[in-house]
């Protein structure tokens, strides 16, 4: 009972889509963005700055389940770092990545 107690209120994990870390550090020209959902969602993918300040959305369409990429061409930005974030409606998830072109 005092598990089923504790439990209440934890969130399910397949109500939430998992975004993948780059597989390239640091980032140059064009990267993918790799997240999956369990259910049909509309996400929306942001670059934000170092600041947390959006620079530019990237995509934002509704998604079937399973594993998705999107690309983005970081020639479009200077060097530095930055964080790309994933949105639902009921998440917000981001990751960092440094970008160094030439």
């Amino acid at each position: 009972k005092l598990l089923v107690y504790l439990g209440r209120g934890i969130p399910v994990a397949k109500d939430y889509c998992v975004l993948y870390s780059l597989e390239q550090d640091p980032a140059k020209g064009e990267i993918e963005m790799y997240f999956t959902t369990e259910f049909p969602k509309t996400v929306a993918i942001e670059l934000l700055n170092a600041d947390m300040s959006v620079n530019q959305l990237i995509v934002e369409r509704d998604f079937k389940e399973g594993g998705h990429i999107v690309r983005f061409d970081t020639n479009t930005i200077e060097n530095g770092n930055y964080f790309f974030c994933l949105r639902t409606d009921n998440q917000k998830t981001m990751k960092k990545m440094t970008v160094k072109n030439g």
